[in-house]
C-alpha cells in the first residue's frame, strides 16, 4: 500500500478528480448566479448542488483517457486508474447519500 500513496500519483488523482469535480460545478454554479448568467432552480440550496458537485466525479472515462495522455510510466498509469475508480465510486455514493438526506419525500419535495 505504501508504493501506491509513495510517489503522489494516487492522492493527486484521487483528490483532482473528487475535489476538483465538486469546486468545479459548486463554484461554477456561483459565479453564474452572481453574474445573473443563470437561476437555480427553485427547491435547489448549496447542498443541492453540493451533492451534484459530487456526483459529477462519477464521469471517468475521460480522466481515464487523459491519464494515458499524462503518464509515460506503466505504473503510474495503473495508479491513476485505481484511484480514478476509487474517486468516481466514492463521489458517487457521496453524492447519492446527501442528495438522498437532502430530497428524500420525509424532508422535501422539489417542484
Amino acid at each position: 500500500m505504501g508504493h501506491l500513496l509513495g510517489n503522489g500519483v494516487v492522492p493527486g488523482v484521487f483528490f483532482g478528480l473528487l475535489i476538483g469535480k465538486l469546486v468545479g460545478v459548486v463554484g461554477t454554479s456561483y459565479l453564474l448566479k452572481v453574474l445573473n448568467l443563470a437561476v437555480i432552480p427553485k427547491g435547489v440550496d448549496f447542498m443541492g448542488m453540493v451533492g451534484l458537485g459530487f456526483l459529477a466525479a462519477i464521469g471517468f472515462t475521460m480522466s481515464l483517457f487523459v491519464t494515458t495522455l499524462a503518464f509515460s510510466h506503466p505504473e503510474h498509469i495503473d495508479q491513476a486508474k485505481i484511484a480514478i475508480f476509487i474517486a468516481s465510486i466514492l463521489g458517487g455514493l457521496i453524492g447519492y447519500q446527501i442528495l438522498k438526506n437532502k430530497y428524500s419525500k420525509s424532508n422535501t419535495s422539489i417542484q
